[in-house]
């Protein structure tokens, strides 16, 4: 409540501390914006998780290495509570409602389009959907909790989001551009789809068209997930580095090195000792160990094979002619 009102009347600078909110006044029920409220900036509000405040939950050790602001459900039994965030991690849909007034222009089956993300909201594109489409969207309602399903929009948005885990600060900016970019395309085909129902009132191609977008939104977001693996693999940057053959680490915040105690852990590795050939120093590198053992077995290996062949020979032809001639006979193939 109070990060939504202020962020649609900053000038207010309402204070967040509340004590009982069933039944103090702490914050006006409604507020008039600072400035005109569109429908991207409402969008925004159901990605919050309080950036930029005290509260934010990208922030601390509670975020881990990589600055999630997700905070999952409590197992243990310690007392306490984290900061409830707007965007929420278990969001299964979340749905805008965008309302005109119909005029020629503005038929009545599109006056009316509900924007649906079929996931958390900071993982989620928001899909149009116009009150007169008369087909289902396969993507959006293709949906089963206990099954991953790669024609369903909510699971791709829930894979996209458990990747984002890994390195939420590296990662996310990818999933807010990908965000941006499919919503922009669906207020393209919002606006082209209305012009031309205006004009020719096809039912079959305006349905198609929110098909097909349906349709791009759901490959996009299954690439999505590749590329965020395939950037940050292994806590590596891969994506947009200069030295592809050698991508460079990501490694760990400083702070959060030190807040989890890394200055308290082991001793550091003891340097090499000179001249000692397990540790590997340059007074005794591996190519220098292996000419050692190649100049001291280059004669003594061919020796040694001679002297096998002799004994082998010579236990061949010491063999008793008689204890021959009993084997032969036994042989019940002798006689052919």
């Amino acid at each position: 409540m109070w990060r939504v009102l202020s962020l649609a009347a900053p000038s207010l600078n309402l204070s967040p501390d509340y004590d009982d909110l069933k039944y103090d006044r702490t914050w006006p029920w409604s507020v008039k914006p600072d400035k005109l409220v569109t429908r991207q900036t409402v969008l925004s509000w159901y990605r919050e998780w309080y950036a930029g405040t005290p509260f934010d939950t990208t922030k601390g050790l509670a975020a881990g290495y990589g600055g999630t602001p997700d905070r999952f459900d409590l197992t243990g039994n310690v007392p306490g509570s984290w900061e409830r965030t707007i965007a929420l991690f278990r969001t299964n849909f979340v749905l805008v409602q965008e309302l005109h007034q119909a005029s020629e222009t503005r038929p009545r089956e599109v006056a009316g389009v509900l924007w649906f993300a079929a996931g958390p909201a900071h993982y989620s594109p928001f899909v149009p959907v116009p009150s007169g489409l008369k087909r289902s969207l396969p993507s959006l309602t293709a949906l089963y909790p206990w099954k991953f399903l790669k024609d369903s929009m909510n699971w791709a948005c829930r894979k996209v989001m458990t990747i984002a885990q890994v390195r939420f600060d590296f990662m996310h900016p990818i999933v807010a551009r990908k965000q941006q970019e499919m919503e922009l395309a669906g207020a393209a085909t919002l606006a082209e789809a209305t012009k031309r129902f205006a004009k020719t009132g096809e039912q079959k191609d305006f349905d198609q068209a929110f098909v097909d977008h349906s349709s791009r939104v759901l490959e996009a977001w299954h690439d999505l997930a590749d590329e965020m693996v395939f950037g940050y693999s292994d806590n590596h940057q891969i994506l947009n580095t200069s030295v592809p053959d050698s991508p460079p680490p990501l490694g760990y915040p400083a702070g959060w090195l030190r807040a989890v105690g890394l200055p308290l852990g082991p001793p550091a590795v003891p340097p090499i000792r000179p001249g000692q050939c397990p540790n590997w120093d340059t007074g005794c590198s591996s190519s220098a160990y292996y000419d050692d053992i190649a100049g001291r077995w280059c004669w003594r290996l061919p020796a040694l094979a001679l002297v096998l062949l002799a004994v082998i020979a010579a236990c061949r032809f010491r063999r008793p002619a008689k204890a021959l001639r009993a084997r032969e006979l036994a042989c019940p193939y002798s006689q052919l």
